[in-house]
């Protein structure tokens, strides 16, 4: 035992999903997608594990691993506030499933990617300005808000990478572990679309007349 964080039998799976589960009832989402990262990397290696079992030194193993893997450290620091949400969510709840919050150890390397969008009334507000700017950065800004995908990312997607039929979303350009192929949410679905419209497969994504965009992200 390392402490009795909490519940004798409650596993890190069944407390994620708890916390999952929360998020979706209250309409939030996370700019850096943190289902997907529990499904992709974090449920294998922490799932089984009881809360009451947690130690720091497991996340330390996880950094190590994820290193070895060639994943940079601002990626890996995201997968574990996945798990500190977790627990954080675990101590607040009635009656409380975590007796205490413990440390989780991270990276601490800088996220040049970091975007400061706090609350549902930020997020609104940016697509607001963003709409105003016109079709195409609508588009950015709604891709930007759920997956966090780099400027560059962005910027070099061609019409082809949205599959409407499949309902799935292909960002071919991905160095740090993140996934490429991601659902085609029905918010982001009614923010391309319009992106697509009178353009071949391989037509740039984000411009009007199909020609590579330099612009940047405000």
């Amino acid at each position: 035992m390392n402490g009795d964080t909490g519940s004798q039998t409650l596993t890190i799976r069944q407390l994620v999903q708890m916390k999952l589960r929360s998020n979706r009832v209250k309409g939030l989402k996370d700019l850096y997608n943190p289902e997907a990262r529990w499904k992709l990397h974090l449920e294998l290696f922490f799932g089984n594990i009881r809360i009451r079992d947690y130690s720091s030194n497991l996340t330390l193993q996880y950094i190590e691993k994820r290193k070895g893997e060639g994943a940079d450290g601002s990626t890996i620091d995201k997968g574990i506030r996945v798990i500190r949400g977790a627990f954080s969510y675990g101590m607040k709840v009635t009656p409380p499933l975590v007796r205490f919050m413990p440390h989780f150890p991270m990276t601490g390397e800088d996220d040049v990617r970091q975007v400061f969008v706090e609350t549902e009334e930020d997020k609104k507000k940016l697509r607001e300005a963003a709409a105003k700017e016109g079709t195409y950065m609508l588009g950015l800004v709604e891709i930007g808000l759920t997956y966090g995908w780099r400027r560059g990312s962005l910027f070099s997607m061609k019409v082809r990478n949205v599959n409407l039929l499949r309902e799935t979303l292909y960002c071919s350009v991905s160095k740090n572990g993140d996934p490429n192929t991601v659902p085609l949410l029905a918010s982001l679905k009614v923010a391309l679309v319009p992106c697509m419209r009178g353009k071949g497969s391989e037509d740039w994504l984000f411009n009007p007349c199909g020609r590579i965009a330099r612009a940047g992200l405000p």
